[in-house]
This record gives C-alpha cells, sequence and structure tokens, in this order.
C-alpha cells in the first residue's frame, strides 16, 4: 500500500486494493479471488467486489476516485456502488456476497487498456475500510485488471485531502454554561 501523506493540511495519497474478487451467477459457489482480472457483465451477472484500507489521513477528505484499469473496451461501462466489508477475498461467491447500496458513479464508454476513475467521494469519509461494488448494464463482459494483474495497473484508491469540510460532520463541543 501506498500512502505518501502530505502535512500541511491537504495532498493526497494513492491507496493500493487490498482485496477483491468477482462473483458469477453461472458459478454460484466458485470463488475467483486469484483471478488476474475483475469481470463486470449482465447476462450471465457478473460483480466485482474491492476492499482499500484508508490509512489514517492528516486531513478531511475533500474527493475521493476509484481507478480501475480496464483490459477491454464497452460502450455501457460500468457503475460503482458501496457494500459492507463483510467478504473476503479467497471466500466470496455468488451465494454469500453481501449486498450493495445504490449507484455512486458510472465510468461511461470505456476504452481497451486505459484507466477508468470514477467518483467515490460520498463513500469514502476517512481512514478505515472502503468496500466498493462493479456491476454493469451490459450484456458485454468487462475485464479489469485485479490486484494479481500487473503493477502499475492495479485497481487504486485516489484520496484527495485538505481543509474543506463541506463533506465531513461538524465536531461541536458543549459550551459550559
Amino acid at each position: 500500500m501506498s500512502t505518501p501523506i502530505v502535512s500541511g493540511g491537504g495532498g493526497s495519497i494513492t491507496v493500493d486494493v487490498a482485496a477483491d474478487a468477482y462473483i458469477s451467477d453461472a458459478g454460484p459457489t466458485t470463488n475467483f479471488g486469484s483471478s488476474p482480472t475483475l469481470r463486470t457483465d449482465a447476462s450471465p451477472v457478473i460483480q466485482s467486489y474491492l476492499r482499500f484500507i484508508v490509512p489514517p489521513l492528516s486531513a478531511n477528505v475533500v474527493s475521493a476516485q476509484l481507478r480501475v484499469y480496464a483490459n477491454t473496451g464497452v460502450s455501457t461501462g460500468y457503475s460503482v456502488s458501496g457494500t459492507t466489508g463483510s467478504w473476503t477475498e479467497t471466500g466470496l461467491t455468488f451465494s454469500n456476497a453481501p449486498i450493495f447500496g445504490s449507484r455512486v458513479g458510472t465510468s461511461g464508454p470505456i476504452t481497451a487498456f486505459t484507466c477508468t476513475t470514477i467518483d467515490v467521494t460520498s463513500l469514502v469519509k476517512g481512514s478505515g475500510h472502503s468496500n466498493f461494488v462493479i456491476t454493469t448494464t451490459s450484456n458485454t463482459a468487462t475485464s479489469l485488471l485485479s490486484q494479481e494483474g500487473a503493477a502499475g495497473q492495479r485497481p487504486q484508491l485516489i484520496v484527495n485531502m485538505g481543509t474543506h469540510t463541506g463533506n465531513q460532520t461538524p465536531q461541536t463541543t458543549p459550551t459550559p454554561i
């Protein structure tokens, strides 16, 4: 995991994926956690799960982007949602996959052999685990690189920090009377 934290109330860090796997309704009890690729497809239903462990931060999260390298191109692209951390890379299957929340972003059309980036700021509030699910409505399979793939093209979470607190819950201290 790369964590170049910049002091002074701002900066950014790049966090490498800690766990990832895809699931398929065509193999409901099969685990694909050691695959060098992540996949999405609408038929059969194939979804990819990713987990990032964000280290302690030097400032508030201003924005966060999920960056994933695409092996294949597709006109529909993919969507990202948040999910719980109740899964493991070596144990995740279609039959035991946690449900996921509302879509927070879409990639738009994907060009093969390029990085795609989606804003996931609403799902990254600070340090700790951030879990994502990649899905698609396309019947054309999409192949993305997993953490077992080539270095430099593995999934990453880019967290930008600053003193902006618009997305943070304000902390209040009671004033004695």
